[in-house]
């Protein structure tokens, strides 16, 4: 790795004394005579950039094309930019220091693809030392990943360092599924780190045609990716990235929150809002009434297909290992059953958002027909034109003229029974339904049996339930 600070000034022969003073007209110099904006760093022209700001899509350029190595120095260069910046200003009276963390975070990606863990610790800890040493608190993200890169960095071969590392093979606990087209490409997604999972979302929209650019977390307020496109004509999406696991989902709150993100920039043309897992019914239908278009976890799966952006899917998420356990049953020669566990790992330890869940043993059918409709809304419908119905039907029925008796009669046997058949299995469709998208999982037939002797309290309690947990 490079060394650690830079501290020198064009013209001051390299080392020279950074002592503060201020000149008649307030602006703070130097003991060579440079004012702040005179700072040049002496490395500068290593590289065609006047500042490490301008470098970012060259990096993205170069990690498109797998060009590592180069992509490795520019931000290298740009690390020992930024830490020289750093100092100068902290030395400073007018002003604090930052820590850009994007470019250690860049780099720290790159590593963990090749499968340089011991690097990516070693670039974490730059960074972390760096914030330290003028003051700053490290991103907690950046800590994160810190923690995971030192849990993979053991597992590597021993006597391997550095750029020398193979990776991949070394240790058969964390072998890639090569054939990712046959992976559980979602479920990946819901274990990626939420940093890297915006990095992701970038990359992909890059690969249909789009200029990305991924805000810095301080600075975005709820933007996390900008995308933009010159041709055929000039458009702006400001893209919301949120990484969930299976549990949790996008609620129509949360769309509103983000269609306001288009007011924080007027040339947008929209707001794009992309999870890993799924939206409430609440959120879609917000989402119509506010124009913000939804990208949802299969979906998205989906457009890694399409984009045959496996490579995307390894880079930002590469540990991912396959475990397969046979199992032969003892009292038979001819039957086993072989069960195969995808896991997403992110160092040694699990995710916690990607949790193993029961597959459901219903019959294809019920699974298809509980997904089929808004249950929730059509069961309290039913359940008004079942109420109307019997009113109706009693005050036909009390005339005691026979037309309308016999009126009664046909609501009575087209209307009020099939609904009491219908209604339980509505709300019945609607309780697996949350059971199957949430944690909670409503006891069927204690509700249904509230339904029927006190539906005053049974009902509203199930909807409230429900609306804290999924939403409406």
């Amino acid at each position: 790795m490079v060394d650690k600070l830079r501290k020198f000034f064009s013209g001051s022969g390299g080392g020279g004394d950074t002592t503060s003073s201020t000149d008649a007209t307030g602006q703070s110099r130097n003991s060579s005579g440079l004012s702040a904006d005179d700072w040049v760093w002496d490395r500068a022209d290593e590289y065609p950039h006047d500042h490490y700001t301008e470098a970012i899509e060259e990096v993205k350029k170069l990690k498109r094309e797998q060009n590592h190595t180069e992509a490795e120095s520019l931000l290298l260069w740009c690390i020992d930019f930024v830490e020289a910046e750093a100092e100068w200003e902290q030395n400073q009276p007018y002003g604090s220091a930052v820590i850009a963390p994007a470019y250690y975070r860049h780099l720290a990606i790159i590593y963990r693809k090749d499968d340089r863990y011991r690097d990516e610790v070693e670039i974490l800890n730059r960074y972390i030392d760096a914030c330290e040493s003028i003051g700053t608190t490290p991103k907690d993200r950046m800590k994160e990943r810190l923690n995971r890169a030192q849990e993979l960095a053991p597992s590597q071969t021993q006597g391997e360092t550095g750029s020398n590392l193979t990776g991949s093979n070394s240790n058969p606990q964390q072998r890639e599924i090569q054939n990712l087209e046959e992976a559980d490409i979602k479920r990946i997604l819901q274990g990626m780190d939420d940093y890297d999972f915006e990095y992701f979302v970038a990359d992909l929209w890059e690969k249909q045609g789009w200029n990305c650019n991924v805000s810095q977390a301080s600075m975005d307020a709820g933007i996390d990716v900008t995308a933009t496109k010159s041709s055929p004509y000039a458009q702006k999406k400001l893209i919301q990235a949120k990484r969930y696991g299976p549990n949790t989902t996008v609620g129509g709150p949360d769309i509103q929150q983000y269609a306001s993100l288009k007011h924080q920039q007027p040339d947008a043309d929209s707001v794009v809002v992309v999870t890993s897992n799924r939206f409430t019914n609440s959120a879609e239908e917000r989402a119509r009434d506010l124009n913000v278009k939804l990208v949802d976890g299969d979906s998205l799966e989906q457009l890694v297909h399409k984009l045959d952006a496996y490579d995307t899917v390894r880079e930002y998420a590469p540990h991912v290992t396959e475990k397969t356990d046979v199992k032969t049953d003892p009292d038979t020669t001819s039957a086993s059953s072989v069960s195969t566990e995808t896991e997403i790992q992110t160092g040694t330890q699990q995710s916690t958002n990607a949790e193993t869940i029961t597959p459901d043993q219903s019959p294809e059918w019920l699974q298809s027909l509980e997904q089929s409709r808004p249950w929730h809304r059509l069961f309290p419908k039913g359940l008004g034109i079942w109420f109307i119905g019997v009113l109706a039907a009693g005050m036909l029925d009390s005339t005691g003229i026979g037309i309308l008796a016999g009126l009664a009669d046909v609501i009575g046997f087209t209307i009020v029974l099939p609904l009491m058949v219908l209604l339980p299995v509505m709300w019945y469709l609607d309780m697996r339904y949350v059971r199957s998208k949430t944690d909670w999982k409503p006891n069927a037939f204690a509700y249904l049996a509230g339904g029927l002797v006190v539906p005053y309290i049974a009902i509203p309690l199930y909807y409230y339930r429900r609306y804290k947990t999924l939403g409406i």
